[in-house]
């Protein structure tokens, strides 16, 4: 999830190229996916209140752990992400493998 008010933008213009990327490494720490859905939301001041905080947030991951009680609420979300995603859900299948 991206702030679209974010100023300066070239803070986070890389941020679409990364999640778009064809091609999954793996880190010392993580595997970068490909085709990594990602949302614009209108301000960085609900951005952060989603995330329960009172500062503004410019980007946020969400990412899971399979043995997350949180499963079923980032299950939710990427299906209502999912209806804005231009690449539709077969793109979104990747996000399964984390």
């Amino acid at each position: 999830m991206i702030a679209a008010d974010t100023e300066p933008l070239e803070i986070v213009l890389h941020l679409p190229l990364l999640c778009e990327e064809k091609v999954s490494f793996q880190l010392a720490t993580f595997t970068l996916l490909k085709n990594v859905p990602y949302i614009y939301v209108s301000s960085k001041q609900e951005l952060g209140a989603i995330c329960g905080t009172s500062r503004n947030v410019i980007a946020v991951a969400i990412i899971k752990n399979k043995l997350s009680a949180l499963n079923n609420t980032i299950y939710s979300l990427r299906d209502e992400i999912e209806k804005f995603f231009i690449g539709g859900a077969d793109e979104m299948a990747d996000i399964d493998e984390i």
